[in-house]
C-alpha cells in the first residue's frame, strides 16, 4: 500500500469531526486543500517510482467526475454572472477535491481486505460519535439549558437600576457572551430567543455536526456496516466466542443514537438497508431460516430499543405523530423547487446559492427559509444543472449494476478474507494512524486558526483507540453486499433530508455505492499487481494537481482563514475595547485579502452605524460611510433580502428622525426589492406597508398591508410562531387596512400599478391552510415571548441563524 494511504485515510475520518453544514461557509476548505496536496503528493511518489494505478480509472469515474463537472459548471456561470460568489467558489473547490479523494480511495481498494479498512472508519466513528450523542442528550442538553438562563439572569442584573462593580461577574458575563456567540455589547433579545429555543425544544443527538439529520445518515450507515461485521463473524471459527459480546453493545451505542437524533429519514432509511442486508445474507447462505431468526432479531431489538428511549423520555410522541406534518413541508420545499428549477433548467442556481434563490419561490405558510431542498434528485438538479444530475444518474446506474453483479457473484467475499489472525494486526493499526492523524489535524486547525484546545477531541480520540482495539478482534468493515445496503440507506435518506452537497455524506455514499472492489475478483496477490503507465502521464497529473492546489489555496483557503480570523477580532476589539478605529482597519483588511464576501463589508456597515447612533445622529459622514458599506455588501450577494431589508429599515429610521421624504423614498425602493426577492415575508411585506404609508402612497399601502396581514394570519394558523410580526405592527397594518376598501377574505391584491416595474408582482395567495398535525388550535402567543425566524438569509458569524 502506498505511504499516503494512512494520511488520506485520516482526511476521510475529519469530515466528521466538524460541522459538515458550514462547508459552503469556507469552514471546511482546509479539508479540501489538504486532498489536493495529498493528491499532488501522491502523483510525485508515482512518477518517481515510474508507477501509476490506472486500471480502476473507468466508467466509475467517469460518472462520479459528470457528477462533479455538472457543480462546477454551475459555480462557473455564478462566478461569471451574478450570486454569492464566494459560496459558489468555495464549493467548487470542495466538489473537485470530492472527486480527487474518489478517484483516490478507489486505487487503493481493489480488494476486500482493503476496503474494509475503509468501511471501518465509518463504523468506528458511529461508535464513538453515537456515544457522542448519547452524552449530549443527556447531560450536554441540559447544561447549556442551565449556562443560558445564568446568563439571561447576569445580563438582566447588569442592565437593572443598580448594576454589579464586582469583576469576577462581568468577566462571568464576558465567557457566557462569547460562549452563546453575541460579542456584542447589546443584549441580543431575539439571538437569546432563539437560542433558548434551540437548547429548551429540541434535544437531538447531533454528534459534531450542526444538524440531527446529517448526523442521522452516518449513523445509519454505521448501524448497518456493524450489523453485517457481526454476521460476518460466523465464519471465523477459530476466533473467541466471546468476540461476540462485544458487537452488541457497540451496535446498542449506534442505534440508541441513531434514534436519538430524531431523524424519521434516517430511521426510514436505515430500516430499508437492514432489509436489504437481510435479503443479501439469504442469498448468500442460502439459509432462508437464519434469514428469518435475523429478521425477528433485529425487529425486536430496535423495539426494546425504543421502549427503552421512550421510558427514558428520550422520544417525544410528537417525533411520529407530526411525521404528516414534516411530510407536508418537504412537499412545499419540493415544489417552490421545482418552480426554481423551471426558471433555472440547465445550470441551476449555482452551489451555495440555493437559499437565496429558493426564499423567491417559497409558498405561502411553508415552514422554513431551507438551505437544500430536502431531497437528493432535486437538490442535485438546482445546485448543479442538468449535467449534475445526468451524472447522478449515472452513478445510481453503476451503483445498481455493481450491485447485481455482487449478488451474482456469490461467495467472492469469502474469496478475498484473510484469516482474522492474519488481518488483525494491519488492521488494528491502520485503524490507530487514521484516527491519530484525523483527529490531530482537527485539534491542529482548531488550536492554530480557531485559538482554543478542544478537549472533547482528546475524549473521543480515546474512546476512537479503545473501539479500534476491542472491535478489531474480527474485521469489522463490510463486504459489497454489506457496503451497497448501507449506500443505499444513505441514498433514501438523502431522498428526504437533502445534504448531497456535503463532502462528508457525498464521501459515505460514494465510498458505499461504488468504491469497492470488482464483483468478479482477483486473487489477493492479482488484485495488488498495477499497471504501469510512462512517468511523463503521472507527471501530468502531479503538474495539473500542484496547479489545482495553488489555485485553492490563493482563491478559496487562505482568504477564507484569514478573513474569518481578522472579523473574529474586529468583533472581540469592540466587545472588549470598544475600540472601533481598530476594529475597521481589520475589516478593511479582511474585505482586501477577501474582495469576493460580503462578510466584512456588513461587519463595516454595522460598525459605522452603531458609531452614529452613539454620536446622536450628529456624524453624517458615519451615516454615509454605513449605507456605502451595506451596498457594498449587497453587490457581493445580491439575492439575499435580509442585506437589503437592514438598509431599508435604517432609512425608515432616519426618516422618522428628519422627517426627510428622500429618506422614506430611498427606503421604499429598497423593501420594493426585498419584496421581489422574498415576496412570502410577513415582516418585509409589513415593513414595506408601513414605508409606503410614510411615503404618502396611500393605495399600494393598504395592498401590501392586507397581503402581510393575510401571510401573518397564514404562518398563524400554520403554527409559525417565528414569523407572526409583532403586535403593535400588526395593529398599524390593520389601521392602514381599513383605509382602503373591504375586500373577500382570502383574496389580497398582489400588487398595483403604483409597484415599480422592475420589481415583479408577488404571486397571489391560496386560501388558509390547515394546521397539519397540530395538537389544537394555535394561539397568538405574547409579544415577550416571540421568536425570530431560525434561519436569515446571510449569516454573518456569530449572528443568528
Amino acid at each position: 500500500m502506498p505511504w499516503w494511504v494512512i494520511p488520506a485515510g485520516g482526511l476521510f475520518l475529519a469530515r466528521f469531526l466538524v460541522p459538515a453544514e458550514a462547508t459552503e461557509l469556507g469552514e471546511t476548505l482546509w479539508i479540501a486543500q489538504a486532498w489536493l496536496i495529498l493528491g499532488a503528493l501522491a502523483a510525485w511518489t508515482a512518477w518517481r517510482t515510474h508507477q501509476f494505478r490506472v486500471d480502476r480509472f473507468g466508467t466509475i469515474d467517469v460518472g462520479v467526475w459528470v457528477l462533479v463537472a455538472g457543480h462546477l459548471f454551475a459555480a462557473l456561470a455564478v462566478l461569471l454572472g451574478e450570486g454569492h460568489q464566494r459560496a459558489a467558489l468555495n464549493m467548487f473547490w470542495e466538489w473537485v477535491a470530492l472527486g480527487v479523494a474518489f478517484t483516490m480511495i478507489r486505487q487503493v481498494t481493489c480488494t476486500m481486505v482493503d476496503y474494509r479498512k475503509w468501511t471501518s472508519i465509518i463504523v468506528l466513528a458511529g461508535v464513538v460519535l453515537g456515544g457522542l450523542g448519547i452524552w449530549q442528550h443527556f447531560v450536554w442538553y441540559p447544561s447549556q439549558v442551565q449556562l443560558l438562563h445564568e446568563f439571561e439572569a447576569l445580563e438582566d442584573e447588569f442592565h437593572s437600576a443598580n448594576p454589579p462593580t464586582g469583576a469576577l461577574k462581568r468577566e462571568r458575563l464576558r465567557e457566557l457572551r462569547a460562549q452563546f456567540g453575541m460579542l456584542s455589547a447589546d443584549r441580543s433579545e431575539h439571538r437569546r430567543r432563539a437560542i433558548r429555543q434551540r437548547l429548551e425544544a429540541s434535544n437531538e443527538a447531533i454528534g459534531r455536526f450542526a444538524l440531527a439529520n446529517t448526523f442521522g445518515g452516518l449513523l445509519g450507515a454505521a448501524l448497518i456496516l456493524l450489523i453485517g461485521a457481526a454476521m460476518r463473524r460466523q465464519r471465523y471459527p477459530s476466533a473467541p466466542k466471546w468476540i461476540e459480546a462485544l458487537y452488541a453493545p457497540a451496535i446498542g451505542v449506534i442505534a440508541f443514537a441513531l434514534i436519538l437524533t430524531k431523524s424519521r429519514t434516517a430511521w426510514v432509511g436505515t430500516s430499508v438497508g437492514v432489509a436489504l442486508l437481510i435479503i443479501a445474507q439469504l442469498r448468500v447462505s442460502g439459509s432462508r431460516k437464519a434469514g428469518h431468526l435475523l429478521m425477528v432479531g433485529g425487529i425486536l431489538f430496535l423495539v426494546a430499543l425504543v421502549a427503552v428511549g421512550a421510558a427514558l423520555t428520550s422520544l417525544d410522541a410528537e417525533v411520529i405523530s407530526e411525521a404528516p406534518k414534516s411530510l407536508q413541508y418537504r412537499w412545499e420545499y419540493w415544489t417552490a423547487t421545482l418552480g426554481m428549477i423551471r426558471d433555472h433548467v440547465l445550470l441551476g442556481v449555482g452551489p451555495g446559492n440555493f437559499r437565496q434563490h429558493y426564499v423567491h419561490y417559497k409558498l405561502p405558510g411553508a415552514s422554513e427559509e431551507v438551505t437544500d431542498p430536502h431531497n437528493l434528485i432535486l437538490d442535485v438538479w438546482a445546485n448543479g444543472g442538468l449535467l449534475a444530475l445526468a451524472g447522478l444518474v449515472g452513478v445510481a446506474l453503476l451503483a445498481g449494476r455493481r450491485l447485481a453483479e455482487v449478488i451474482r457473484a456469490t461467495g467472492s467475499e469469502s474469496q478475498l478474507s484473510e484469516k482474522p489472525e492474519s488481518s488483525k494486526k494491519k488492521e488494528t493499526g491502520w485503524l490507530l494512524g487514521v484516527g491519530a492523524v484525523g483527529f490531530g489535524l482537527v485539534g491542529a486547525y482548531q488550536f492554530v486558526f480557531e485559538a482554543h484546545a478542544d478537549s472533547q477531541l482528546m475524549i473521543l480520540f480515546v474512546g476512537w483507540c479503545v473501539a479500534a482495539l476491542a472491535l478489531n478482534m474480527t474485521p469489522i468493515g463490510a463486504g459489497p453486499l454489506v457496503a451497497h445496503a448501507a449506500g443505499t440507506a444513505v441514498a433514501i435518506h438523502l431522498l428526504g433530508a437533502g445534504g448531497i452537497g456535503m463532502p462528508a455524506i457525498s464521501q459515505v455514499l460514494l465510498l458505499l455505492w461504488l468504491a469497492g472492489p470488482d464483483p468478479n475478483p482477483k486473487t489477493l496477490k492479482d488484485a495488488r499487481e498495477q499497471a504501469r503507465i510512462l512517468a511523463p502521464q503521472a507527471l501530468t497529473a502531479m503538474v495539473a494537481l500542484l496547479f489545482v492546489s495553488i489555485a485553492c489555496a490563493l482563491t478559496a483557503t487562505w482568504p477564507n482563514m484569514m478573513r474569518r480570523l481578522l472579523e473574529q477580532g474586529a468583533e472581540a476589539t469592540v466587545a472588549q475595547q470598544g475600540d472601533y478605529a481598530m476594529a475597521e482597519q481589520d475589516l478593511h483588511l479582511a474585505a482586501d485579502i477577501d474582495p469576493l464576501d460580503p462578510g466584512p463589508w456588513w461587519r463595516l456597515a454595522q460598525v459605522q452605524h452603531q458609531q452614529w447612533v452613539a454620536s446622536g445622529h450628529t456624524r453624517p459622514e458615519l451615516w454615509e460611510k454605513a449605507v456605502a458599506y451595506q451596498r457594498e455588501a449587497i453587490s457581493r450577494n445580491p439575492n439575499a433580502p435580509a442585506l437589503r431589508s437592514l438598509l431599508g429599515e435604517w432609512y425608515l429610521d432616519c426618516f422618522e428622525r428628519t422627517q426627510d421624504t428622500e429618506y422614506v423614498l430611498k427606503a421604499v425602493e429598497e423593501l420594493h426589492a426585498v419584496t421581489a426577492l422574498y415576496p412570502n415575508h410577513a415582516r418585509y411585506q409589513a415593513t414595506l406597508a408601513q414605508a409606503l404609508e410614510l411615503a404618502g402612497k396611500t393605495d399600494e399601502a393598504v395592498a401590501v398591508a392586507r397581503r402581510a396581514l393575510a401571510l401573518d394570519a397564514l404562518n398563524l394558523e400554520r403554527g409559525h410562531i417565528d414569523k407572526l410580526v409583532e403586535d403593535e405592527v400588526r395593529t398599524e397594518l390593520e389601521s392602514i387596512r381599513e383605509e382602503g376598501e373591504a375586500i373577500p377574505p382570502g383574496e389580497v391584491p398582489a400588487t398595483d400599478s403604483s409597484t415599480p416595474s422592475m420589481f415583479p408582482p408577488p404571486p397571489p395567495l391560496p386560501e388558509p391552510l390547515p394546521a397539519s398535525g397540530a395538537a389544537g388550535p394555535v394561539t397568538r402567543p405574547d409579544a415577550a415571548h416571540r421568536l425570530v425566524p431560525r434561519g436569515v438569509d446571510y449569516p454573518p458569524r456569530g449572528a443568528a441563524a
